[in-house]
C-alpha cells in the first residue's frame, strides 16, 4: 500500500491495482473532479471515531472507483482522504495516513 502526500497519478494507480493489487491512500486534491458519488454506511465505533462520511466515488481522471473519507481530527482539523482500497474501514484509512 502506498501512503503519499504528493499529486495523485490516478491512471497509474488504476493500473497498479489491476496488475499487482497495490493500493494507495492520499489526501483529496482540489483539482480532482468527482463524477459520481454514493454514500457508504460505517459503524460508529472507537476505530471510526472522527469519521464524518465515507463515500464511493468515480473520478473523471480514473477508470476505477475510489473511497472518499471525511475525517475530523481530535484537534478539530477537517481532513479528506482518498483511497482505492475498498476493503479498509474509514477510520483505519485515517489512522494509516496519520502514521505515514
Amino acid at each position: 500500500m502506498g501512503l503519499c502526500g504528493w499529486p495523485i497519478a490516478l491512471p497509474f494507480w488504476d493500473l497498479q491495482k489491476r496488475r499487482y493489487r497495490q493500493t494507495v491512500i492520499n489526501r483529496m486534491k482540489e483539482n480532482l473532479v468527482i463524477e459520481e458519488r454514493e454514500a457508504r454506511s460505517f459503524i460508529q465505533n472507537k476505530l471510526n471515531e472522527g469519521v464524518i462520511s465515507d463515500e464511493i466515488i468515480k473520478l473523471k481522471a480514473s477508470t476505477e472507483k475510489w473511497c472518499l473519507i471525511h475525517y475530523m481530527t481530535p484537534e478539530g482539523q477537517n481532513l479528506v482522504f482518498l483511497t482505492n482500497d475498498m476493503d479498509l474501514l474509514a477510520g483505519l484509512v485515517a489512522f494509516l495516513y496519520s502514521r505515514r
